[in-house]
């Protein structure tokens, strides 16, 4: 099983919350490593620990919402897009298998990410 992990620093936003969205995406799209060769079928398992502001940990930022912006920046998604997508993986992230995700408070935010695909 292949894997790769990285730190996007930024301000982490939900889906669906306009600008501040728009500024989650461009820096998730402009931080990720560069692309891997990816087997074709490859399905993928994703860790992602959101570290957010303590003053923000608890308001508004549901993690099913903060997952979203990240999985449709670094994979393809199926329906077309303004924003960035397919930034670190050309398949569409339906190639997900597995999604484990966690918040924390840390005065830094970001997202720490750890794909893995076989």
């Amino acid at each position: 099983m292949a894997m790769m992990e990285f730190v996007i620093r930024g301000i982490p936003s939900p889906w669906a919350n306009g600008e501040p969205e728009v500024r989650w995406r461009k820096a998730i799209a402009t931080q990720v490593p560069p692309r891997p060769e990816i087997p074709a079928g490859a399905v993928f398992e994703v860790e992602l620990e959101f570290c957010v502001h303590p003053d923000r940990l608890l308001r508004g930022n549901d993690l099913d919402n903060l997952a979203k912006p990240v999985l449709d920046t670094l994979f393809t998604q199926s329906r077309p897009s303004k924003h960035p997508t397919g930034a670190l993986f050309g398949v569409d992230d339906g190639q997900v298998v597995n999604l484990k995700l966690r918040k924390t408070a840390a005065q830094e935010e970001g997202v720490r990410v750890a794909i893995r695909w076989r």
